[in-house]
């Protein structure tokens, strides 16, 4: 043991757990009663998340960005409209919104050099695009999120369970929305679950 401290210090060699964490890096923040979801503290620079059926979740991750004084865009999602995400916390003046018309791979190119880019329906993209915005994305340190299902994402985030509260033998009105959800993927090797509980 004492041989193997020597070595390591003459060397400057340090144990694969030092390394790993190293390689989490700097990080986009997530809501705090998502912590358990990810070791590093957030979602690593350069990660690709893939949000299923669940605008909620989008806009949470975009409030928590944007509270943090982060900049992110929202880029062919019109049912994520300005309103909605203030709605749910979003700080407007650190959010665009773009209608990409045509050529999506076009207009993601200058907005990965943000700190967030939401995606909406992803895997229309083209394999080619879809590479090319994921190799920017990395080399700049954008978290892109897909709103829908994107294949060989690094996360997948999505809503297991859900029941919405208020409602009481036909009387009163939707407060809250209870729901489990789960994360897995490459960066999240064992799937992970939290609750939670939303406003309406």
């Amino acid at each position: 043991m004492v041989l193997a401290t020597e070595l390591a210090s003459r060397f400057g060699l340090r144990p694969a757990s030092a390394l790993h964490d190293e390689s989490n890096g700097p990080v986009v923040p997530v809501p705090t009663a998502w912590l358990p979801l990810f070791a590093g503290g957030g979602i690593r620079h350069g990660s690709t998340v893939s949000v299923l059926a669940s605008l909620a979740v989008v806009a949470a991750l975009m409030s928590a960005t944007t509270q943090a004084g982060l900049w992110c865009a929202v880029v062919g999602a019109p049912a994520l409209s300005a309103a909605a995400a203030a709605r749910a916390g979003v700080e407007l003046s650190k959010c665009v919104f773009v209608n990409p018309g045509s050529d999506i791979g076009l207009t993601l190119a200058p907005l990965s050099e943000l700190d967030l880019v939401v995606i909406g329906e992803p895997q229309r993209l083209s394999a080619v695009t879809t590479r090319q915005v994921t190799a920017r994305a990395r080399n700049t340190g954008a978290v892109l999120i897909g709103a829908g299902r994107w294949p060989g994402a690094d996360i997948r985030l999505r809503v297991t369970s859900s029941r919405w509260e208020g409602i009481e033998a036909g009387y009163g009105h939707l407060t809250s929305r209870r729901l489990r959800l789960e994360a897995d993927g490459r960066r999240i090797p064992i799937a992970r679950h939290i609750e939670l509980v939303m406003g309406a």
